[in-house]
């Protein structure tokens, strides 16, 4: 079971703190967009690499679950993995800023 509870300030915030907030916000749109787009580059690549599971069967002798990845196939999963956690992380960090609740 989840238990949602609001922010300590959750009711007692001025007009001006949330003006504040809601400006930060919007800030973020941009940003919130680059990290889907990531993501979605990552889902894909993952989805390519392990899409062709007859070309993976012929490497492997025909063993199941088991994946031939090309350098650059495994590069390139690394990269937009690494980067979208990245770009998350930073995300986080900013948005916790933002709404003066640390990081």
């Amino acid at each position: 079971m989840t238990c949602v509870t609001e922010p300590p300030s959750a009711g007692r915030d001025s007009l001006e703190e949330r003006a504040r907030r809601l400006e930060a916000l919007e800030g973020f749109e941009t940003e919130l967009y680059d990290l889907v787009n990531m993501a979605g580059i990552a889902v894909a690549l993952a989805e390519h690499a392990f899409c062709d599971v007859t070309s993976h069967r012929e490497l492997s002798g025909g063993q199941r679950d088991v994946y031939h990845l090309g350098r650059q196939e495994v590069d390139r999963l690394l990269f937009a993995g690494s980067h979208t956690l990245r770009m998350m992380s930073g995300f986080k960090d900013r948005y916790l800023a933002a709404m003066g609740l640390g990081g």
